[in-house]
């Protein structure tokens, strides 16, 4: 039965996304280990041949759809699978000072800096978008003042 209030709708089920995602993802990498080195760290999922891949946002897919996508894969840690990847050309591999090498983990000087600038950039975003809300928020409550007079 649908929420009443959609934003509470809303929030459940981005909540129950994530909290399957979690689940699903933990259970399948639980006892397994790096096919290259067998480091039980850092455990990612590699598909063997890129090109099979259908998607990489499998873990709210059902059982029997979710297994027929994974046995197309391998586990493997970070580094291998970064090695890997580099190896076949792919750019995935990431570089320090940049923001998405921080959300990988890394906290180096670099990173920290482009992750910092990074913050200040969508602080001052949030802060035009709100100053350009309430400015406009002004011009329309001066026009409902005009036509009440």
């Amino acid at each position: 039965m649908p929420y009443k209030d959609q934003d509470k709708q809303r929030a459940y089920q981005r909540a129950w996304a994530v909290k399957k995602r979690a689940g699903n993802r933990a259970a399948y990498l639980a006892g397994k280990s790096c096919a290259v080195c067998g480091s039980t760290e850092s455990l990612e999922i590699d598909h063997i041949t890129p090109a099979d891949k259908v998607s990489h946002n499998i873990w709210t897919w059902s059982p029997v759809r979710r297994f027929a996508e994974l046995a197309k894969c391998q586990v493997l840690c970070r580094i291998c699978h970064d090695r890997k990847c580099l190896s076949e050309g792919n750019n995935r591999v990431l570089t320090h000072g940049t923001r998405s090498r921080y959300e990988k983990g890394c906290r180096c000087s670099p990173c920290r800096r482009a992750n910092a600038e990074h913050a200040r950039r969508v602080r001052a975003n949030r802060r035009a978008r709100v100053q350009t809300a309430l400015e406009l928020d002004a011009i329309g409550r001066a026009a409902m003042e005009g036509r009440a007079r």
